[in-house]
């Protein structure tokens, strides 16, 4: 059986569930409000305390904003997962592109990074006529991307 019960001196009613039992002559409506989440419970003008300690509505009000809290908690840890793989691909892509692949595996697995023996390598020194003059006129990032854009020529050679 259910019923709404109008609440005195404001717009809102109060649902409420419950069963008719007979005893000792009389009919007794026993009941509780029908609410099914914080968001109702508020529109109806209760307060937590307004429900019985033992009343099944106060235990499902309780477990519902716990599996919206978790949905809620679910969906911001997933975000966080993707954004967390992305920086990690970002990371790789500047490990790999400045030392050699078997280098940032050793590394990243806390081992040190052995040496390889090569039977003939090449050394760039270099030196840029006017660098730190042209450091103080020119913008930092500009300077960046000249040096990269510079070496990686180099690193193709």
């Amino acid at each position: 059986v259910q019923t709404r019960l109008p609440l005195a001196r404001t717009n809102k009613t109060l649902v409420l569930r419950g069963g008719l039992h007979h005893e000792g002559g009389r009919l007794l409506f026993l009941c509780s409000p029908h609410m099914l989440t914080i968001e109702d419970m508020i529109a109806s003008g209760c307060h937590m305390s307004d429900l019985p300690l033992h009343d099944t509505t106060r235990d499902l009000l309780f477990m519902a904003e716990m599996r919206t809290a978790e949905a809620s908690l679910n969906k911001k840890l997933d975000r966080l997962a993707i954004e967390l793989a992305e920086a990690q691909a970002r990371s790789d892509s500047l490990l790999y592109s400045m030392l050699p692949r078997p280098v940032v595996e050793d590394l990243r697995e806390g081992r040190r990074a052995r040496g390889k023996l090569e039977d003939a390598v090449s050394i760039l020194f270099s030196d840029i006529v006017g660098f730190t003059d042209l450091c103080s006129k020119v913008h930092p990032q500009k300077v960046c991307r000249m040096l990269d854009e510079l070496y990686t020529v180099f690193d193709t050679i």
